[in-house]
């Protein structure tokens, strides 16, 4: 694996399917009994307009591809997680058998560049 399959299978699995996720349990709060927020926001959202509901789908779709960007970020070290003063490297390595790659390599495109350019 690649960083530019890493941020593929990232799009997919946190902002595609999140945002699917999100929108089913407007559609459909999950469980015998869901919870009162769910169900409350699932009225809500059965109430607007077809073209409100496209609206937060757009919104949500905006939300997950934020924080996923917002990680990326991070590992790339542009966004800082640790205190102020303290200064750390992350490296995120795919290992694949005897071999591992550094995903977010500081001397090739960032992680964040990547998906922003929607690989």
């Amino acid at each position: 694996m690649n960083a530019a399959e890493f941020v593929k299978a990232i799009r997919i699995i946190a902002c595609d399917s999140v945002s699917k996720g999100v929108m089913e349990i407007l559609h459909h709060p999950p469980g015998r009994t869901p919870q009162a927020s769910l169900v409350r926001l699932s009225e809500w959202f059965h109430r607007v307009t077809d073209e409100e509901k496209q609206l937060v789908r757009n919104i949500i779709e905006l939300a997950a591809d934020q924080a996923v960007y917002n990680v990326l970020l991070a590992l790339d070290g542009f966004l800082a997680i640790t205190p102020a003063g303290q200064k750390g490297e992350l490296e995120l390595l795919v290992k694949e058998g005897a071999n591992s790659v550094r995903l977010n390599d500081p001397a090739k495109e960032p992680l964040s560049a990547l998906f922003k350019g929607n690989v």
